[in-house]
Formats: structure tokens, C-alpha cells, sequence
């Protein structure tokens, strides 16, 4: 690890660059003029064995992406460059050497992002005995896709009476029946995640559904009390929810914390 030994501050703005790149979600560039970068505050710690695995990270690159990155940011123990000297040195285009530069940040941020919690979090999903809604064998019965997200604009989760952001995200075959309709379902504030399986095939004249465990419907409560509307559609978004949310909602809070659910098909 000689290179961080000559040049440890450097190794460190880019550390913190990055880190702040991932928590405020923007795209990561760096000004032209590096020494604009805000110095470390008093509550940021850099630890040694991270920036060990960045100078890896940085080794591992492919030759003009690494050297790119060494030359702008003085990691060899040189004054950090401008953009177009380094577009220089390097035989690019100015155009060029800055999509490479967005690049490699954007897959050191990757590698330094917080790791999402598994899908085993009880908090997530909905953990009771009734499958209503979460199961092949009880699915919810609404026909039509019109008339799905007619019922899911209806609903309210029960326990921090938030309204709801949704999409269909898949639709999935089963034996002898019709297709089931997947959606997810996030919380207006992010908090809970759940996934409901609705029947889009639901015979003529039948009852109107009853709300899944967990969500009650907007007109039991009491109108003062009713959140905003829900947001979603019968589509899927690769997205989502980023492309429901408004603009004063932070999209952090928005991430999924959970894979697909399985286990609400049953094998047999």
C-alpha cells in the first residue's frame, strides 16, 4: 500500500467523495478544480482497511480507466489535474475522459454502497396465518386491470395509516388457472414493503374483496384522518418508486429492502 502512504489525503477526498456521492444520490462527478471539495468534518472517519480495499478497487481497474483516476485525483502523490490535461495525457477527447470518469466513480460508489438488508426482514412483508392475498390458493379476486388498481387506490396500511405507492410488477402462470398479477406495494414514507397477488380473472358477480391483512380500506377512517391518494399503475416500472415519488421525497428512503418473494407460491 506504498501509493496511499505518499499521498493519504487524497486517498481519503476520494473515500469521501464517494461516500457522500452514494447518501445525497447524485451522480458523483467531481468539480474540475478538485481542491473545492469539502475538507473532511469532525464526525467523518476514514478507516484504514477502507481505504486498503479502495486502493484495490483502483488497481483492479483496466489500465486507461485506473490511470484516468490516479491523474485526476494525485493519487500517485502528484498534484490532482484538470480534466483536459489528463484527457491530454491520456489521448482523449475531453468528452471521452469524462465519461470514463463518471463511469469508474459510479462503480467505486457501487462498491461502497451500504448493503440493503436480506428479504428475511420481518418488518417487510406481512408475517401472519392469514395468506389472504399473499398465497396462489388465496388470491385476491378483482377483474380486470382497470378495476385492480381502482381496489388498490382504495387501501391504507393499517398500521401506520400511510397511503401506498404500487405496480404490477410481474404477472405469473399457474396450473389449470389463470395467470395471478404480482404487485408491489410501498408505503408513501418507505417504511413497509409488501407484495399482494391478485386474480384478474375473477368469475361475474363476485363480492367485492375485503382488504389483505394488514390494510384497511380510506372510507374507515375518518375523513381528517385520510392520507394523501395513492400513487400507481397496472405497468411495471424497473424504477419504482423513484418514478412516483414527488420531489421533496427523498429517494433513499425508497429502497427496496427486500428480493422478490417466493415463498407466496406454493409448490404443489
Amino acid at each position: 500500500m506504498s501509493n496511499i502512504a505518499v499521498g493519504p489525503d487524497r486517498w481519503e477526498q476520494l473515500l469521501l467523495h464517494i461516500r457522500r456521492s452514494n447518501s445525497e444520490l447524485v451522480d458523483g462527478r467531481p468539480p474540475d478544480d478538485l481542491t473545492t471539495l469539502a475538507d473532511r468534518r469532525a464526525d467523518e472517519c476514514v478507516e484504514p482497511n477502507e481505504l486498503d480495499a479502495l486502493a484495490g478497487y483502483v488497481a483492479a481497474l483496466r489500465s486507461e480507466r485506473g490511470r484516468l483516476l490516479v491523474l485526476r485525483w494525485g493519487l500517485d502523490g502528484g498534484m490532482p489535474m484538470p480534466r483536459a490535461v489528463v484527457a491530454q495525457k491520456l489521448g482523449l477527447s475531453k468528452g471521452k475522459a469524462e465519461f470514463l470518469e463518471r463511469r469508474t466513480l459510479a462503480s467505486l460508489r457501487r462498491r461502497f454502497q451500504v448493503p440493503r438488508p436480506s428479504s428475511d426482514r420481518s418488518d417487510s412483508f406481512y408475517t401472519g396465518a392469514d395468506s389472504y392475498g399473499r398465497n396462489q390458493s388465496a388470491p385476491i379476486l378483482v377483474d380486470g386491470l382497470d378495476r385492480q388498481v381502482a381496489f388498490l387506490a382504495k387501501l391504507v396500511h393499517e398500521q401506520s395509516s400511510k397511503a401506498l405507492i404500487f405496480h404490477r410488477r410481474q404477472s405469473m402462470a399457474r396450473p389449470g388457472a389463470g395467470p395471478l398479477d404480482v404487485y408491489e406495494i410501498v408505503t408513501a414514507g418507505g417504511e413497509h414493503w409488501d407484495e399482494l397477488l391478485v386474480d384478474g380473472y375473477a368469475p361475474a358477480g363476485e363480492a367485492p374483496p375485503r382488504p389483505p391483512p394488514g390494510y384497511i380500506f380510506r372510507r374507515q377512517m375518518a375523513v381528517e384522518s385520510r392520507p394523501e391518494p395513492n400513487r400507481g399503475d397496472n405497468r411495471h416500472h424497473r424504477d419504482f418508486p423513484l418514478a412516483f415519488l414527488h420531489p421533496d421525497e427523498a429517494p433513499e428512503h425508497h429502497r427496496r429492502p427486500h428480493r422478490p418473494k417466493v415463498w407466496m407460491f406454493d409448490s404443489t
